[in-house]
């Protein structure tokens, strides 16, 4: 039961972080310091990517993993990146504006 429930939390927030990054995809698409919150945000989406592949691998080196708990860590990764993409987003588009 306590698995379902964590699966389903991260499934709600990976929707609500994809659909976050695609509404500020479209409002900085087309903007000269959208393209550079969006790049800066890629920097760090890529190295949360490789971190959390990473510490997967350490995880299955050390200590094993079985089916469903391979399945759950791939779940966990993949909320983490999606996550930190729209968080660096927020995070760029705010200290870019300050700098103004």
């Amino acid at each position: 039961m306590g698995r379902i429930v964590i699966e389903l939390i991260c499934s709600v927030l990976m929707l609500v972080s994809i659909g976050g990054y695609f509404k500020l995809l479209a409002k900085y698409r087309n903007q000269a310091e959208g393209f550079k919150i969006l790049a800066n945000a890629s920097q760090v989406t890529f190295s949360a990517f490789i971190i959390g592949f990473a510490l997967i691998m350490i995880w299955i080196n050390v200590l094993g993993l079985t089916r469903g708990k391979f399945i759950l860590s791939m779940m966990y990764h993949a909320t983490f990146v999606s996550v930190v993409n729209v968080l660096s987003i927020l995070y760029y588009s705010k200290t870019l504006d300050s700098k103004k």
